[in-house]
């Protein structure tokens, strides 16, 4: 497996629950959502527009594993820049009337191969809980990144690693081929899927709490789409 270099600017994580409500995994539909997607569209276009600021992903979930303690996001905006972007959000979250984020924190591109933001397909945001440093836990990413990549064909990651004090020791950024249940079920009816990812989280005292996700668009002539 050929790691790439990792992206050297400061990420932000912001994780909403605007209107997060399931059937099974699937996450339902909601025009409150939608209306907080609306502002949120505004946000993401003006910090874009910042020259301290690499990129800005903006996402909405669609699937999330009814594991113990999963991840209560129903829209992520994730960011990288030059420093902290920060005081510039809250001011454009403000104007556009976006409501609070459930959750912030900064987070460093600890490792990567491939390049997610330009893969198209299902976005996976994979958060990891547990004891764990995150040391040991960007060396048991790395070892079963390359389950993934062998088996199931993953062609990139972006690995980040949260501040201290958060409930997720790393997150998983990935976009993963083909559709999000072929994919799940590609892992859980594998033997090695078992010997190779499960057995080895276990031994580094670590949880997958995985979140899927689309893109959503943005800018001023695709604001209106997916």
């Amino acid at each position: 497996m050929q790691f790439a270099e990792t992206i050297p600017t400061e990420f932000t994580y912001y994780g909403w629950n605007i209107d997060l409500h399931t059937i099974g995994p699937f996450v339902k539909g909601s025009r409150t959502r939608e209306a907080a997607l609306e502002g949120l569209r505004r946000v993401a276009r003006e910090l874009d527009e910042l020259g301290s600021v690499h990129r800005v992903r903006l996402f909405e979930s669609t699937f999330i594993p009814p594991l113990p303690n999963k991840p209560q996001f129903d829209v992520v905006l994730l960011i990288d820049s030059e420093g902290s972007v920060r005081d510039d959000f809250e001011s454009a979250r403000s104007r556009h009337d976006v409501p609070k984020p459930e959750f912030v924190a900064a987070a460093r591109n600890a490792a990567r191969f491939g390049d997610t933001d330009d893969t198209d397909g299902p976005v996976l945001l994979n958060h990891f809980v547990g004891e764990a440093s995150p040391q040991v836990a960007t060396e048991a990413w790395k070892e079963i990144s390359q389950w993934y990549e062998s088996v199931l064909k993953v062609t990139n990651s972006t690995l980040l690693e949260f501040e201290p004090g958060t409930p997720f020791v790393i997150a998983n950024y990935v976009v993963v081929p083909g559709t999000v249940l072929r994919f799940m079920a590609n892992q859980v009816l594998r033997p090695s899927f078992y010997r190779n990812v499960t057995a080895r989280l276990t031994i580094s005292g670590l949880q997958a709490k995985p979140l899927f996700a689309q893109r959503v668009a943005y800018s001023e002539s695709t604001a209106g789409t997916r």
